[in-house]
């Protein structure tokens, strides 16, 4: 991949995104955490709080866009964020993720791939076929076009994409 992408800004041999990237360095980064910080991002009307993740000055992004190319850091991070999710996804499954069940889990996040799965047993159960360009953000179908098309450019359902990504839609298992 390219050092930097120029979409995305994701960085690196595991290409994090930078939002992504902030947050595990402020989790898991040991001696460079400190050049993140968190901040309240918004406050609903029940009063929770929305975190984000940002450098902490204009010297920490630049450590930060440093850090991020080098492969053993890049690599530490990417573990330290996609290890656990891991561990979740299969226990949620009940089985072993496939490789492209992570790479929707790490472009959807955890409650995002929920959402999917349980769409995808949804139409599975009532023969309904929703349309993944409608499912997903409009801006993912965007940066990531393989998420709502074949390679002929046809477009996809919920239950296609899984198929397009070699994965059998698992099923969940109650927790």
């Amino acid at each position: 991949p390219e050092p930097v992408n120029p979409t995305t800004k994701a960085c690196g041999l595991f290409q994090i995104k930078p939002t992504t990237l902030y947050e595990i360095v402020y989790k898991h980064g040991g001696q460079h955490a400190g050049l993140v910080e968190k901040y309240v991002e918004s406050v609903d009307a029940e009063g929770r709080k929305t975190y984000r993740h940002r450098p902490a000055n204009d010297t920490a992004k630049t450590q930060l866009d440093a850090l991020c190319l080098q492969p053993e850091f890049n690599a530490a991070m990417y573990a330290a964020y996609t290890i656990p999710n891991i561990k979740w996804f299969e226990a949620k499954v009940g089985g072993e993720i496939t490789t492209g069940q992570l790479i929707l889990l790490n472009n959807l996040g955890r409650a995002g791939l929920l959402k999917f799965h349980t769409q995808v047993q949804k139409d599975m159960r009532t023969g309904k076929d929703t349309m993944a360009h409608e499912f997903f953000e409009a801006g993912l179908g965007q940066r990531n076009p393989s998420l709502i098309k074949n390679p002929e450019g046809e477009l996809l359902n919920v239950t296609e994409v899984y198929e397009e990504i070699g994965s059998a839609p698992p099923q969940l298992v109650a927790n």
